[in-house]
């Protein structure tokens, strides 16, 4: 019911961008996790590794989830099923792109530059990046240094903010620290869409969306999500895949750049928690 009138959930459903299409295999993949857990039946976890399989399509930071989902099952056939099954939906496009443009890309390119925009000195102006003359300098940078291939460019860019957390660590450190928090605060953050602008226009965004100091609906559903793991926090081996899940989803979110699409995956678990809150 929370899921259903999340304004963000609603926001991004009205175009055919990846967070839609994330958000529904997730959950599918935690729905097909959870029963695999239970019947630990090789069948039940292949078919949850297939969802997660398709949603890395999509966005491979479900990766690590992946992972644990394999632990999760415990039993050992069962585990092996889910990694493989996972795999089965990358395999195709890495082969194409191998075919395609000549390198090794399970998926796509785009995971070094993301890095970097999220991970270096001038973060604000690295983020606050749109298509355009500056955008067009960065993202040709790697050619002005020899590097022409899609794949070796986001490597370049990949040990470009290495180079900088290893340089810089107390600053790499502050600025994970501030994503942190702008993950958990209630504010959107917009990258190609602003949702405050859509609700202009919109009814039913105007009744399910607010800026701030409200800042609905998130404002008032991540406190809750918040309180419902602390107070659910005595049954967290029950509850490994939904709290794993959305560790992942923070991690990988994190790790990158916090934007209100790419925090949308999380919502739904939030919601679940927030129930429990």
């Amino acid at each position: 019911a929370i899921a259903a009138v999340q304004g963000v959930l609603v926001f991004e459903s009205g175009e055919l961008l990846p967070a839609t299409w994330i958000v529904f295999f997730d959950l599918l993949a935690l729905w097909l996790v959870l029963r695999a857990i239970e019947t630990r039946r090789v069948r039940d976890a292949a078919v949850a590794g297939l969802s997660l399989g398709i949603s890395a399509v999509f966005a491979p930071t479900i990766a690590p989830f992946a992972a644990i989902a394999a632990v999760l099952v415990r039993r050992p056939a069962a585990a092996a099923a889910l990694v493989v099954a996972a795999i089965v939906p990358i395999v195709p496009i890495a082969v194409r792109n191998f075919f395609h443009g000549g390198e090794l890309v399970a998926v796509s390119t785009n995971g070094g530059l993301n890095l970097y925009l999220g991970n270096n000195a001038d973060y604000d102006d690295t983020f606050a990046m749109r298509p355009g003359h500056h955008w067009e300098l960065l993202t040709t940078e790697p050619e002005r240094h020899g590097i022409t291939q899609p794949g070796a460019s986001s490597g370049y860019f990949t040990r470009q903010a290495s180079a900088f957390a290893l340089a810089h660590p107390l600053s790499e450190l502050a600025l994970l620290g501030r994503k942190l928090y702008l993950f958990t605060d209630g504010a959107e953050i917009p990258r190609d869409t602003s949702i405050y602008e859509a609700r202009d226009s919109s009814p039913v965004l105007a009744a399910l969306v607010a800026p701030r100091p409200i800042d609905l609906p998130d404002g008032v559903l991540i406190p809750f999500a918040l309180l419902g793991i602390a107070a659910l926090w005595r049954d967290r081996r029950r509850l490994a895949a939904p709290l794993a899940l959305l560790a992942t989803t923070a991690a990988t979110c994190v790790l990158f750049f916090v934007t209100s699409r790419h925090r949308a995956p999380a919502l739904p678990l939030f919601a679940l928690f927030a129930a429990g809150g």
